[in-house]
């Protein structure tokens, strides 16, 4: 049970960790892009609303660059937003990689207690396994040892009653 559920937390932070470094990936683009437009913004003329105006030919090229601007400025809102994101979901994997990190490293000192525990059980039942053994190697030698004797006593007994029979 404890190896099954120590393979689980690996499987899944080794998923975490795979979507952490993805969203890495995806914020690194994402921030290469915002760079790329500040310099961008640095490096074009800054155009100021007086300036489309007067650059302006009619009511309706006013109109089209005024909308040119506003989408440009929301797609730079949606690109520091989606960088937003990106940075908050990063923040929150981290903490979940994290989390079950803690995760794995205390199923795996539980396994290795539980590990610890079997081994001393087991070796502990080798020991007496093994002074059964020379308990029984000792009982075994006194019955033969006492086996001999009694078979030596009741020769000399049987040779005792020949001699006074005589």
């Amino acid at each position: 049970a404890h190896r099954a559920r120590l393979e689980r937390l690996k499987e899944r932070y080794e998923q975490q960790t795979e979507r952490y470094n993805l969203l890495r990936r995806d914020h690194r683009l994402a921030l290469d892009r915002l760079e790329a437009r500040l310099v961008e913004l640095y490096e074009t003329a800054d155009t100021s609303e007086l300036d489309v105006i007067l650059q302006s030919n009619s009511l309706s090229d006013l109109i089209e660059q005024i909308d040119y601007f506003h989408t440009i400025g929301d797609a730079d809102k949606q690109l520091a937003d989606h960088l937003q994101l990106l940075s908050n979901q990063m923040r929150v994997a981290r903490m979940i990689t994290a989390a079950t990190k803690s995760d794995v490293a205390d199923a795996t000192a539980v396994l290795a207690r539980e590990t610890e525990r079997q081994r001393a059980a087991r070796d502990a039942l080798v020991v007496r396994q093994n002074a059964l053994a020379a308990a029984r190697s000792n009982q075994r030698s006194l019955l033969a040892s006492v086996r001999s004797a009694r078979q030596k006593d009741e020769e000399d007994l049987a040779q005792m009653q020949a001699a006074s029979a005589v």
